[in-house]
């Protein structure tokens, strides 16, 4: 068993993530733009996963010669689950719950919200409640 240090550097970079897909996805944006930034899942070392937000650039020396990537990746497991839970809980309110813009067009309405004005689902988004 070696130190954390040899363990991270023989890790090969598509095992970090949950699926081969996903570091296909990464590897050719990183290939075609230079850069990655967007949620990905990743796996631990031991084997279970978290989502997080992946920042990464390729990294080349003063002559454009390839030198590798670096990548800061953030767990936001817990953030993506309140966020959910919030959503359930307005989604179910039994209040009307809206959002509009600064147009007077809605922007999200809640089922309840939706239901009492006649609507379904998102039908509601895009309408003026000012006319």
């Amino acid at each position: 068993m070696g130190t954390l240090l040899e363990e991270t550097l023989n890790i090969c970079s598509k095992d970090l993530y949950q699926s081969e897909s996903t570091a296909e996805e990464v590897s050719k944006a990183l290939k075609r733009d230079g850069v990655f930034s967007g949620e990905v899942v990743n796996r631990r070392k031991d084997g279970t996963f978290f989502i997080s937000f992946l920042s990464a650039n390729t990294i080349y020396d003063q002559d454009g010669n390839f030198l590798g990537t670096i990548g800061i990746s953030r767990d936001i497991t817990k953030e993506k689950e309140a966020k959910q839970e919030f959503q359930n809980i307005v989604n179910n309110a039994q209040d009307i719950i809206y959002t509009a813009n600064t147009q007077g067009k809605f922007t999200f309405a809640n089922y309840t919200g939706s239901y009492v004005m006649g609507y379904s689902g998102g039908e509601l988004v895009g309408k003026s409640f000012t006319h």
